[in-house]
């Protein structure tokens, strides 16, 4: 006899249908129990949000500092026939214009640091990420031809600004899913 078939014997008079179902102690039962969960669902929403955000902060602020220093560097080799260095690796970089293409990638870091952890996150937002995105892959492709350790170091900026775009954009979609979800469960209950 196996252990199903003396459970079966053992509850001849179906005990275990005769019962009440099992109550369990999370059971949402009223309208402030959903409010109260549709808080602790935004805080931690909140919480998470800010956390994103100041790592995209601290690692946009690193790269930042990066390209100021690359700045100088070409600022400095401007006045001579040298080519600018990478700091920190002492790499040159061959790209033309380097002034002008830096310019258009610290503008793509502080679109990265802008926009992360914000409310909204509109169409013209993503507009402004999308073109910036394009004219950033644009100089990196054409990179590609001065080396790798170059098209990486143009790379870097459009990373960040893809990957902060779409963090973004998961965090307004988090939020209106909590609002959505708050709506739905607040048309179960009538006005108190």
């Amino acid at each position: 006899m196996n252990a199903h078939q003396a459970h079966i014997q053992n509850d001849k008079d179906n005990e275990a249908l005769k019962r009440k179902p099992v109550q369990f102690e999370n059971e949402v039962r009223t309208k402030d129990d959903y409010k109260n969960i549709v808080e602790i669902m935004r805080t931690k929403s909140s919480k998470d949000a800010q956390v994103i955000s100041r790592v995209f902060n601290f690692v946009g602020g690193f790269f930042m500092i990066v390209f100021i220093l690359f700045t100088y560097n070409s600022f400095k080799a401007a006045g001579t026939k040298k080519t600018p260095k990478l700091p920190l690796i002492g790499t040159e970089i061959k790209t033309e214009n380097p002034l002008v293409v830096c310019e258009l990638f610290v503008v793509s870091l502080q679109a990265a640091i802008f926009i992360i952890g914000k409310p909204h996150f509109g169409i013209i937002g993503k507009l402004v990420v999308f073109g910036l995105v394009l004219s950033d892959m644009y100089i990196v492709v054409n990179s590609f031809k001065h080396g790798w350790i170059e098209m990486i170091f143009w790379l870097l900026p459009t990373i960040l600004l893809i990957l902060s775009g779409i963090t973004q954009a998961a965090i307004v979609n988090a939020a209106n899913a909590i609002d959505e979800y708050e709506k739905k469960v607040m048309k179960n209950f009538k006005d108190e």
